[in-house]
C-alpha cells in the first residue's frame, strides 16, 4: 500500500478543516460567509485567507516580546506566508460540504 504524500497546502487545509468542522460556532460561521458570499470560491477564499492572517498577526504580535526576533521571523513565514492556493482549497471544500448538507447540487 503506498502512502498518499500531501503538500504543505493540502495537509494546511486540511488540519483547518478539521478544526473548525469540530467547533459548531466555528463551522457556523464559515458557512454563513459562504453563503453570504453565494458560494463565490474566491471571495470566501479570500475571506478566509484575511481572518487567518489577522489571527496569526495577533499570535505573532503576542508572542514577539517572549521570543528572539529570529522566532518571530520563522512564526510570521509559517503563519502569514500561506499562499491563496491554500485558502481556495479550504474554501471549495467548505462551499462542497455545505451544499451537500444543504442537498443543493454543485
Amino acid at each position: 500500500m503506498t502512502e498518499e504524500v500531501k503538500t504543505a497546502s493540502q495537509q494546511f487545509a486540511d488540519d483547518y478543516l478539521l478544526v473548525v468542522e469540530n467547533d459548531r460556532e466555528g463551522w457556523d460561521e464559515i458557512t454563513q460567509e459562504a453563503r453570504r458570499v453565494k458560494y463565490n470560491m474566491p471571495e470566501l477564499s479570500d475571506s478566509i485567507r484575511e481572518q487567518f492572517e489577522q489571527l496569526a498577526s495577533q499570535v505573532i504580535e503576542n508572542s514577539e516580546e517572549e521570543i528572539t526576533e529570529f522566532g518571530a521571523n520563522v512564526l510570521r513565514q509559517i503563519l502569514i506566508g500561506m499562499g491563496s492556493s491554500t485558502f481556495d482549497i479550504i474554501a471549495r471544500e467548505v462551499i462542497a460540504r455545505d451544499k451537500e448538507t444543504l442537498g443543493i447540487g454543485a
